[in-house]
């Protein structure tokens, strides 16, 4: 067994173990409640899927950026619904329900719109139609199936899934520390190669990402942090996944890594700053 398909294999893990997690935790009271705020929904819906994925795809295309490096950055896009959005939200003292909900509607979404998203890498010289196909394979297996059990769960044995809820997201964080840490061992070397360019790409994603979900959130200070934090938090996990099974190239990883470090120095700072300031 080569070190990519460990790599692949423990990526999957984590992010089933992250839904599996995030299901226990979710009542389907959070659900109707965020959808029954439509233009709540349907402007966060806007940002994380349309607009944060084709802004990137903009900016790859302006800056003429390397094909693995826009790959990188796309793939980071393209995954809405960070789980640790959550994490940030309540320490921000934001509309934490809103997250959790945000969190887990996105990613579902996401089987539809990542892999077509991830298709416009077609300019970047990836093939886009058996990827795509197995990008929505992967993030059904991944995804939608252990959420559906956690969520079955919670629905009929809420006290097991209350007592499972703390260890498998204990786990889950383990397991994306653990892989964050062996790409860094393995591909290290290929973080000094993201150039200036990439990081400023990267920075103004990010940027925009903030201005964009707090635009989403609506007047109510509370949910606008929460839209905001949410928008930024982008999947890293789903990211790393994608990454490790569909493509093969060190500087992926790397771009993926990279932006994976902004995704939580923004929500970090600002729900630190939020929390001083509620």
């Amino acid at each position: 067994m080569t070190v990519a398909t460990i790599q692949a294999i423990a990526a999957a893990w984590m992010v089933v173990v992250m839904m599996l997690a995030a299901g226990f935790k979710l009542e389907l009271g959070q659900l109707k409640a965020v959808t029954q705020d439509r233009s709540l929904l349907l402007k966060s819906i806007a940002v994380n899927l349309v607009a944060i994925p084709m802004a990137a795809w903009a900016t790859l295309v302006f800056l003429d950026l390397p094909s693995a490096v826009g790959v990188g950055i796309l793939l980071v896009a393209a995954a809405p619904g960070g789980a640790t959005a959550a994490l940030y939200a309540n320490q921000a003292r934001s509309d934490l329900p809103q997250a959790v909900a945000m969190t887990l509607l996105l990613p579902a979404m996401g089987l539809l719109t990542t892999p077509a998203t991830v298709a416009l890498a077609a300019d970047l010289d990836v093939p886009s139609g058996p990827l795509a196909l197995r990008i929505a394979l992967a993030l059904f297996v991944t995804q939608l199936l252990p959420l559906s059990v956690g969520m079955l769960v919670r629905l009929k044995r809420p006290q097991l899934a209350a007592k499972l809820a703390g260890p498998t997201t204990l786990l889950a964080n383990l397991l994306l520390a653990a892989i964050t840490v062996l790409l860094l061992v393995l591909k290290g070397r290929a973080l000094l190669e993201i150039q200036a360019q990439t990081w400023a790409a990267m920075l103004g994603l990010s940027t925009l990402a903030l201005v964009l979900g707090y635009w989403a959130g609506g007047p109510r200070v509370a949910s606008a942090r929460s839209a905001s934090i949410v928008a930024v938090t982008r999947n890293v996990a789903v990211a790393i996944l994608l990454a490790s099974t569909a493509f093969s190239e060190p500087i992926i990883d790397a771009t993926v890594l990279s932006y994976a470090l902004l995704v939580v120095l923004f929500p970090t700072g600002l729900s630190l700053f939020w929390k001083r300031s509620a």
